[in-house]
């Protein structure tokens, strides 16, 4: 075992790093500062908030429950009162407030993330 350290530690000093022959181009400092600059950009531009953050996560759970066709027909809601009064609708009007809802949720997370609609 130790022998093999030895063999080992004595191949890493027979190494050395080759040196190129002739010119060493080096990157121009302006193109190097530019990059970070755009890197720099893009990455605060794509930063979200935390609370902005969670209120994305919140609307993409109430838009879950829509994905289901049958439950466009059930009562939905952000709260009970609202919940309990869209039971009383008829099915007709439960879809068509349904719809309205999610398609509200889906205008106001597109907005969020910064993605506008123009219809």
């Amino acid at each position: 075992m130790r022998a093999c350290l030895l063999q080992k530690k004595s191949n890493l000093q027979e190494r050395k790093p080759e040196q190129p022959s002739g010119k060493v181009e080096i990157p121009i400092q302006a193109e190097r500062s530019s990059t970070t600059e755009d890197e720099f950009h893009t990455l605060k531009e794509e930063w979200i908030s935390p609370f902005k953050q969670h209120q994305i996560n919140s609307l993409e759970r109430e838009l879950d429950k829509y994905k289901d066709p049958k439950a466009m027909y059930k009562a939905q809601g952000s709260n009970a009162f609202t919940r309990a009064y869209r039971k009383t609708m008829t099915r007709d009007d439960k879809l068509r407030t349904n719809i309205e809802r999610r398609n509200k949720l889906t205008e106001r997370l597109n907005q969020l993330r910064g993605e506008y609609n123009e219809y």
